[in-house]
């Protein structure tokens, strides 16, 4: 029995803002966790050991962007349009979907290991492979435990579950490593074994929001269910497309050397990653509900403009420092010998002032998965194309870098051309820009002066340029927004609230 509870529907809880404060924490928790173990493995193995690792784990995400097949995101928009009471047997329905797909992925990984070492060059890889195969069926099952917790409100236990995660990664990682030796084999038999732990962890969660909850039969079928990821699985496969397209001919055309400097250049900001991500994952069942009672447009385009604004006030002013500053962000991260990386860095920082919303949300929740698919299609062929021709009439690891921050800003603004279409509006109005132009202002003036600090005395590294310009920064961008009306004590106060310490 699970109760006798009112068939009720999963809206309300807590505020959208406390919502994404601990989604928000539990990334930036995940990131640096990840940062502290990679820094620890990488002094501690050899670089063929270290290496054999990092390709354990870029051969499992690869992979796992097609076996997941969209399904991740089901949770997240059919659990928001449907009542609680069907909470617990929707998430069975695709568990046993994943248990199926997971099965099938280490069969893969452990009968395909060989192949996957020849294609990848490594014969070490073949041993760690295999031993790494259980890991999609552990992992997979509770792959939507992120969008169920959000869902009904419960992102402080998404925190948990990653402090939980993070602590049995770094601790068996690092035990294995210590106690049998640093080779990938163990650090990967220790990475399952945390895995199996994070599993169980994450089985007891998933589950947490239907305690006393009478249980409905749902009817959602696997062809709704596929109905729905089939477009999500599309435009997966075609982001994977256009952001895996420049480090290929980068690779494939200009040489290791080459190569090297273009990783450690072009990367879009981690932080702004994690916004997006955030954003994302709390909006798509917010809009999935809206749709479902019939809410206004009107509500829509205001929500919008609430959010752009949130997330731009974030983005822009560390945006504008990064782009300012990216020779000594660059040199003081990777070293001198990297510091012409540092031009790549700049053009990539600049797709970070136009993403500063994700569209999925908004697009899937209001059934036009297919569109948003298809400006992705269109921009990983033309990605593609451009590369093609790049590499053959004006080979340039830079013009490499600019077809694909051009074609990423060509699909934000066919994205944002849609749904302003979808929403009845136009780009004007679905844009807060007066907003945006002040705090672009306030960062670019602050950005400057602190660029003056840093002439003016002279430093003598990197990393004191760093440092002086970021207080001139943190300051001049502190009064300029205060005199413009932007206020920012609401976040801190929000972070203190939750976290209990006011």
């Amino acid at each position: 029995m699970y109760g006798t509870a009112k068939y009720q529907l999963p809206a309300g809880g807590k505020s959208r803002t406390s919502e994404s404060i601990w989604l928000g924490l539990a990334r930036m928790l995940s990131l640096g966790m990840s940062f502290v173990l990679a820094a620890i493995l990488s002094r501690y193995m050899t670089v063929d050991g270290y290496g054999t690792y990092r390709q354990v784990l870029y051969v499992y995400t690869t992979l796992l962007t097609f076996f997941a097949f969209g399904l991740p995101q089901c949770y997240s928009y059919f659990l928001s349009v449907r009542p609680v009471n069907e909470g617990r047997s929707i998430i069975k329905k695709l568990n046993s979907l994943f248990i199926f797909i997971g099965a099938l992925f280490s069969l893969l990984l452990f009968f395909g290991s060989d192949l996957i070492a020849d294609i990848l060059k490594n014969r070490q890889l073949a041993e760690s492979l295999r031993w790494f195969a259980p890991t999609p069926m552990l992992m997979m099952p509770i792959i939507g435990i992120e969008g169920i917790l959000v869902v009904y409100k419960q992102a402080h236990l998404v925190f948990i579950y990653v402090l939980l995660s993070k602590i049995f990664t770094i601790s068996c990682v690092l035990a294995a490593v210590y106690v049998s030796g640093a080779s990938a084999v163990n650090a990967i038999i220790g990475l399952v074994l945390a895995y199996a732990m994070t599993s169980f962890v994450g089985f007891r969660l998933m589950y947490r929001p239907f305690k006393d909850i009478a249980v409905l039969q749902s009817g959602i079928s696997i062809k709704d269910i596929f109905s729905y990821s089939i477009p999500v699985f599309n435009a997966s496969v075609y982001g994977f497309i256009i952001g895996s397209a420049s480090q290929f001919f980068v690779s494939r055309y200009f040489g290791v050397a080459e190569f090297a400097q273009f990783a450690n250049g072009f990367m879009e900001l981690p932080f702004a990653g994690v916004i997006i991500a955030v954003i994302a994952s709390v909006m798509l069942p917010e809009f999935s509900r809206m749709y479902a009672a019939g809410t206004a447009k009107e509500e829509y385009i205001l929500l919008w403009n609430r959010t752009v604004f949130q997330s731009a006030s974030l983005i822009y002013p560390i945006s504008i420092f990064c782009f300012i500053f990216a020779e000594d962000i660059i040199t003081c991260l990777y070293g001198p010998k990297y510091g012409i990386a540092s031009d790549l860095f700049r053009i990539i920082t600049i797709i970070n002032i136009a993403r500063i919303l994700p569209y999925r949300p908004i697009m899937f929740a209001l059934g036009k998965g297919k569109l948003f698919a298809d400006i992705h299609l269109f921009t990983a062929v033309l990605v593609v194309g451009l590369d093609i021709a790049c590499v053959n009439f004006f080979p340039s690891v830079t013009g490499i870098a600019l077809i694909s921050t051009g074609t990423t800003l060509l699909c934000l603004y066919l994205l944002m051309m849609s749904v302003s279409k979808m929403l009845g509006t136009n780009v004007g109005s679905l844009m807060p820009w007066r907003k945006l132009g002040i705090l672009l202002v306030c960062s670019l003036c602050s950005g400057l002066a602190s660029k003056t600090a840093t002439t003016i005395f002279d430093t003598a590294t990197h990393g004191m340029s760093l440092g002086l310009g970021g207080i001139v920064f943190i300051l001049g961008y502190g009064c300029l927004s205060y005199l413009a009306g932007i206020r920012y004590s609401h976040f801190i106060t929000q972070i203190l609230s939750i976290l209990k310490l006011k």
